[in-house]
Order: structure tokens, then C-alpha cells, then sequence
């Protein structure tokens, strides 16, 4: 999924800050922008946005957790 697609299917008003791939940080990451395995997201949201996107995540073909902290 890209950033757009993620936004408007599992973020629920969070907001993507932050991508970081292979050492390198694109911040803020394109709407365009390919999610891979392995990639590191920063959001922000409310705690029940996150949760949601975290819910979210569990059915993605690319293991994926959302850290509230």
C-alpha cells in the first residue's frame, strides 16, 4: 500500500510523520510513497487512532505494528 491508500483505508485520522527504510529517514514521506517490509512509520494521533491503526495492520500482507508511546 502507498501513503494515500494507507491514509484513506486504515488510518482513521492518524498521520504518517515519518517512513524510515534502510537507514534513511523521508519525513514527510510522499503520498505516493511504497510501503516494504521492513519499513519504520512515525504517527501521531489520538490513543484510539492509533489503535485502530494498529487493528488495522494486523491484516496486512507486510507485518506491520503501530507503537503508542
Amino acid at each position: 500500500a502507498d501513503i494515500g491508500s494507507a491514509r484513506r483505508e486504515y488510518a482513521h485520522g492518524a498521520v504518517f510523520l515519518a517512513v524510515q527504510r534502510d537507514g534513511q529517514v523521508l519525513a514527510p514521506p510522499p503520498v505516493e510513497f511504497a510501503f516494504a517490509a521492513g519499513d519504520r512509520v512515525v504517527v501521531a494521533g489520538t490513543a484510539d487512532q492509533l489503535r485502530a491503526l494498529e487493528a488495522a495492520c494486523q491484516s496486512l500482507p507486510i507485518p506491520a505494528a503501530v507503537i503508542a508511546g
